[in-house]
């Protein structure tokens, strides 16, 4: 896994939801049914491994690309539409934004790049770029075609830096965990992922004895979701 996503909510701007290539994390793990005029449509929030964007669980230079698409919204009904899908900014969310910067910049390689995508509807793309002293690259604005709606910013930053030795890291282990609508959530197995690039899966119900090997920890979580019936599993960095 090279390509980090924090804060994916329901992965709207992807191409493939599933690209097994790209480590999608939140903070949020839900469903709801929104009703758009006549129709109702269903918004699922579901994370490979559920993380804060202001302390992402992951050693410095892990990554090659992160896109960076935190909530854009500080005023919003707790539970309007708008919330649900896009998410909500919390009071101290200056400070918030400054952690998420520097997290996604901790664990960027060095050269790596980093997407950055932002909406002006209630706060300026001048004032949320204030909160980082990485500088931007470029930047592209997609605007929409009503005189009421506001742009989006998608803008490219690249980590510089002194040349970094990077050893291999030890085994990183992850909890297999069940997403229960109606109770708490249920360990199932876990995932550990080698010095040498192997993600070996364990599952509960193979009771400890069957340990098969996966080149990804995403392939790993693919098998689970998709040949195991878990569809609803996601992960949780134990702590080292």
């Amino acid at each position: 896994m090279k390509i980090l996503d924090p804060c994916c909510g329901s992965r709207m701007m992807y191409f493939d939801k599933q690209d097994q290539r790209v480590l999608f994390g939140d903070v949020r793990q839900e469903e709801h049914y929104l009703k758009d005029r006549d129709l109702v449509r269903h918004l699922e929030v579901k994370p490979d491994i559920k993380m804060d964007f202001t302390n992402i669980p992951f050693d410095d230079a892990s990554f090659r690309l992160v896109v960076f698409d935190p909530p854009h919204l500080v005023r919003a009904g707790k539970k309007s539409w708008l919330a649900k899908k896009y998410g909500k900014l919390g009071e101290d969310w200056r400070n918030d934004i400054k952690k998420g910067f520097s997290e996604c910049f901790r664990v960027l390689e060095e050269g790596g790049v980093l997407i950055f995508k932002w909406n002006e509807n209630q706060i300026s793309v001048q004032e949320i770029l204030s909160l980082t002293d990485e500088k931007p690259i470029f930047g592209h604005v997609t605007r929409k075609h009503k005189a009421n709606q506001t742009a989006t910013h998608w803008i490219t930053f690249m980590k510089e830096g002194k040349t970094m030795n990077n050893k291999p890291q030890q085994n990183e282990a992850y909890k297999i965990m069940n997403y229960e609508p109606y109770g708490s959530d249920v360990q199932i197995g876990k995932i550990i992922a080698t010095a040498d690039g192997e993600a070996v899966l364990e599952l509960n119900a193979d009771g400890g004895g069957k340990k098969k090997p996966y080149k990804t920890v995403n392939a790993a979580l693919y098998e689970v979701r998709s040949r195991r019936g878990w569809p609803s599993a996601y992960l949780v960095r134990e702590a080292a």
